[in-house]
């Protein structure tokens, strides 16, 4: 078992993290999530790959078809997925729910229709107010956003067909903060391989207790981070929920800022990775909820 595996995880869960890791380094590696990114295109040839391996199935009931493994399943996926910003729809895929299993099984995308919905490139049919409509049936304005994602303002335009399945959002939360958590994981890692490479003085800048002091700061958040993550797929309650949003949302911006206060002027640089980091955090912070909503969710949930 990988000593970086969360002890929370079933053998089959380390396992499915470590066939993720495989598919997602081999086929869209930081270099090619970076150049998707850029160009504001979606990962085809991954997501091609991800249906072939069952991702799509993970939620679903066996009576679809489905592998029924739950919550921390999609978990290992979405943080490998993180771990190199691989642009993926797989946020929606959890998100639309059982609105059509079938097509689910099949690879296909069904997108929730939001202020702004996410995969509108990838998607052939979208879940709104209780219908589902049809690609044709929809007007899709395409948007450019920061973390240079899949994302559209979508309006329906025909009658769609009715549809009872509701949009899953506090699994979908789950499993972005998922994602959230291996993308903070990576800009840690970018972050103590400067200080141990970086040589001030004739020696490691990563040897000053000062800079260490900071970098244990960054690894308790993410470590808290991750603790709030697994309870949240074990136990999806509002609660647990939000917590594991709002405790993301901060230490995802908290591990990149300081990471780029560590790396000093490189960190600021377009041509380095930890950019894509960051605006990857902003975009996520006000994803399914800021982290005002959630505390103030979590404070109703539990009856403050």
């Amino acid at each position: 078992m990988n000593e970086n595996a969360p002890l929370l995880r079933t053998e089959d869960e380390v396992a499915l993290a470590e066939s993720a890791r495989e598919v997602v380094e081999s086929v869209c590696p930081r270099s090619a999530s970076r150049a998707l990114i850029e160009g504001y295109e979606p990962g085809r040839e991954l997501w091609a790959q991800a249906a072939e391996l069952g991702w799509t199935s993970i939620l679903l009931s066996g009576d679809d078809g489905g592998l029924e493994m739950g919550l921390p399943a999609v978990c290992a996926v979405m943080e490998e997925l993180g771990r190199t910003l691989a642009p993926s729809p797989m946020l929606s895929v959890v998100l639309a729910g059982h609105a059509a299993p079938e097509r689910t099984l099949e690879g296909e995308v069904i997108a929730v229709v939001e202020p702004v919905t996410l995969d509108a490139q990838m998607a052939s049919a979208f879940l709104c107010a209780g219908r589902l409509y049809e690609r044709d049936e929809v007007d899709i304005r395409p948007l450019r956003r920061l973390d240079g994602r899949d994302a559209a303002v979508v309006v329906p335009t025909g009658e769609g067909t009715p549809c009872a399945a509701e949009p899953d959002r506090d699994g979908a939360t789950v499993a972005l903060c998922a994602e959230m958590l291996g993308g903070m994981t990576a800009a840690l890692d970018l972050t103590l391989e400067y200080l141990k490479t970086r040589r001030q003085f004739d020696k490691p800048i990563g040897a000053f207790q000062t800079l260490q002091h900071r970098a244990v700061d960054l690894f308790i958040e993410v470590q808290l981070a991750r603790g709030a993550v697994m309870n949240a797929a074990l136990h999806p309650t509002p609660a647990n929920v939000s917590l594991a949003k709002a405790r993301c949302n901060d230490a995802f911006l908290a591990v990149c800022h300081e990471g780029i206060q560590l790396h000093g002027g490189i960190g600021m640089t377009a041509e380095h990775d930890l950019g894509l980091f960051v605006k990857r955090a902003r975009v996520c912070e006000h994803t399914l909820g800021h982290s005002a909503f959630h505390r103030d969710r979590w404070a109703v949930s539990r009856g403050y």
